[in-house]
Parts: structure tokens; C-alpha cells; sequence
């Protein structure tokens, strides 16, 4: 029962959540609708800068409570530039019902256990016999090992954006949570170090990883995701090019707000015209043999690093100034 689950792996705002809504009208997956953290909420010490999370000792019951308080916090909190859009779709009374009750002893089972109890929140039932299961979590890139002992028929898809791209997409959602004030680097370009390193070590250690790029899947999202589905030992079909959450269309979570009724490279670009040439320079510095290794541009820093960008106050200009230095 569900041995052979796919594992989206990614970036922050590398694409992973468009990836994963493709999947969700596929007629044999069960496509969880959230980020589950389920590492995070289960004790596992997590070093992804945006969830980041030391060891803890947790039994079992532990284990069980942390899913549910997520699940019922995903159920209260909308974040829909963090991919947070299930405010009032679970039933979290049946949620926490199933999960208390389901016989676990081993993390295999809990994984399972908890994959069903999401499907109970949603649709009342377990997730049905022949479904396989897709989940994305930011962490997922430095848990892949974990997962492949887990589900050994596992498939893994990463998303990779072009860094450049990635970094300007992170620093919006920086500024956004700072009501439009540049923000400090420092966990992004974190958060893009750790994606990058388990990229690298993934593709040399686990079998059935695939590398999409970002920037390729939104120019031909049909061509993409017709190769993807015969590697990934999927039947294609058509709706995989219509990107929907519990069946509806889904409009996206850019930090532009923009909206789109289907996958469009109408903004691919738009990063080279907003890009700081501090931004540009941390980039080169620390992931050019991304650059290199996955055949995107290298950019040259298009003005002094030293130039303070739109709304960066004093003490976060000499911060990100720093960050060549300590990181």
C-alpha cells in the first residue's frame, strides 16, 4: 500500500508547490494538499534555514500530537505566498480520531498513518487501495536518504530554478513579510546552500531522482511533464499541464500576486530587470558551479555591491555586506 510515493524536493519559491498542484488531478495519486513537515513534527533535526528544528525525544503519542497540532494549525492559518492554502478544508476532529487511534510502530507506519489521516481530514476515508501518494516539503532535499529507506520504490522529482532567479524570488518573499523592506540574505542564501548540497549528494546516492528545471517546465509545461511521467513510470495525462488544489484552479503563490489561469513563461525573465548586483555577486560566490554544472548564465554583478537597494536600511545593508564574509 502505497510503496511508491513521489517526493518533490526544492527550494523555497523554486517552484515545488507548481509542481506538486500538476500532479493533483492525476487519477492515481493522492496529491497532500500542504507542506506536512512530517520530519519536523516528528522530533528529526532539520537544517533548512526556514524550518530548522533540533532533535527531540518524542514517543510515539508525541509524534502523533505534533502532526495533528499542524494539521490544525493549516486548518486555522492561511500563508498563500508560503503555500498555505487549506484554512477550513480539514476535518480535523476525524483527523485527530484516525491518527489517535492507528496501531504505529515504526516510522514507516506513522508516515503512512499519518498520509491517511490527511486523507481522512479531507475526503472521510483512507486513501484509496492502488493510490500512491505526492508530497512536498521544503526539508524533503536533506530527508531523501530517509525517505528511500522508508519507501525503498520511492520517486524523487527536484526542482531547480535558476539561482539568480530563485535568490530575487526569495528576497521578495523576505520583503513581503516585512511589509516591503529588503530584507537580510542570510536564510536564503542559507536555505539555497542546503538545497543545492543535497541535490548533489541525492543524485549521486538515490535511485529514480529527476531533475526538472524550473524555468524549462513553465516553457513547455506538456513536453515537461510528458517526460517526466514516463520516468517517473506515470500514465500521462493531459491535466498534468493544468496546475489545480483539491480540484480547483490554482492561480499560483508568486510574491508579484499575480494570478494565472495556467502554466505561462510570461515572467521567466522579469528577475534580470529587479536583480541587485550584490545579489547577483552572492550567487557567483557560492553556488557558481550550480551555474556552470546546470547550464544557466552566469551574470556579472551590473553595478557596485555597495549600493544599497530600494528600502534596505543601514544595519541590513552592513549585514548582507557581511555575508561574503561569515557564511
Amino acid at each position: 500500500m502505497m510503496d511508491r510515493p513521489i517526493f518533490i524536493l526544492g527550494c523555497t519559491k523554486s517552484g515545488t508547490t507548481l509542481m506538486r498542484n500538476l500532479f493533483d488531478g492525476h487519477p492515481d495519486l493522492f496529491v497532500v494538499p500542504f507542506e506536512s513537515h512530517f520530519f519536523q513534527n516528528t522530533g528529526r533535526w532539520i537544517e533548512y534555514s526556514y524550518r530548522r528544528t533540533m532533535p527531540r525525544k518524542m514517543s510515539v503519542e508525541e509524534q502523533k500530537k505534533g502532526l495533528l497540532d499542524w494539521i490544525d494549525l493549516s486548518n486555522r492559518k492561511a500563508a498563500p505566498i508560503a503555500d498555505g492554502f487549506t484554512v477550513g478544508r480539514f476535518n480535523v476532529d476525524e483527523a485527530r480520531k484516525y491518527l489517535m487511534s492507528a496501531k504505529v510502530s515504526n516510522e514507516r507506519e506513522l508516515s503512512d498513518a499519518y498520509t491517511n489521516t490527511i486523507h481522512v481530514a479531507v475526503h472521510g476515508t483512507e486513501v484509496p487501495v492502488g493510490k500512491d501518494f505526492v508530497e512536498k516539503s521544503v526539508e524533503n532535499a536533506e530527508m531523501g536518504s530517509v525517505w528511500s529507506r522508508l519507501y525503498p520504490e520511492a520517486r524523487f522529482v527536484h526542482i531547480l530554478r535558476n539561482p539568480y532567479s530563485n535568490l530575487v524570488a526569495m528576497r521578495k518573499y523576505g520583503a513581503y513579510q516585512r511589509k516591503g523592506k529588503y530584507p537580510r540574505l542570510q536564510n536564503a542564501v542559507q536555505a539555497m546552500g542546503n538545497s543545492y548540497y543535497w541535490l548533489y549528494r541525492n543524485l549521486n546516492e538515490l535511485g529514480n531522482y529527476h531533475v526538472v528545471v524550473y524555468d524549462e517546465l513553465i516553457a513547455d509545461v506538456e513536453g515537461v511533464m510528458q517526460g517526466l511521467s514516463s520516468k517517473l513510470d506515470l500514465s500521462y495525462d493531459g491535466i498534468l499541464t493544468t496546475p489545480t488544489h483539491f480540484g480547483d484552479n490554482w492561480g499560483g503563490n508568486s510574491t508579484s500576486k499575480t494570478a494565472y489561469s495556467k502554466v505561462s513563461p510570461k515572467n521567466v525573465s522579469a528577475w534580470e530587470q529587479e536583480i541587485t548586483p550584490l545579489e547577483i555577486d552572492l550567487v557567483n560566490r557560492f553556488f557558481g558551479h550550480v551555474i556552470a554544472d546546470f547550464g544557466f548564465e552566469q551574470k556579472k554583478p551590473n553595478g557596485s555591491t555597495f549600493i544599497p537597494a530600494t528600502k534596505e536600511r543601514p544595519e541590513i545593508w552592513l549585514y548582507n555586506r557581511m555575508l561574503k564574509y561569515y557564511i
